[in-house]
């Protein structure tokens, strides 16, 4: 039995080892998808992403945690 595919992944991101914001994301923003049916994600745009809803973190050392 198949997993229906999911609309949006969830990720979380640190500053400094400290939380700051769960994003949830649309797999429409995905590069591709596997044959498997998982999407994929290029870093650059999820970086992209994540300082336009956040711009306090353009150039900061933050980390994108899945």
């Amino acid at each position: 039995m198949s997993r229906p595919f999911r609309k949006f992944i969830d990720i979380d991101v640190m500053l400094r080892g400290r939380f700051v914001h769960t994003f949830r994301i649309s797999t429409l923003l995905a590069d591709g998808i596997t044959s498997d049916g998982k999407p994929i994600f290029s870093p650059k745009r999820l970086e992209q992403h994540i300082e336009s809803r956040l711009p306090s973190l353009k150039g900061q050392p933050y980390n994108i945690c899945f």
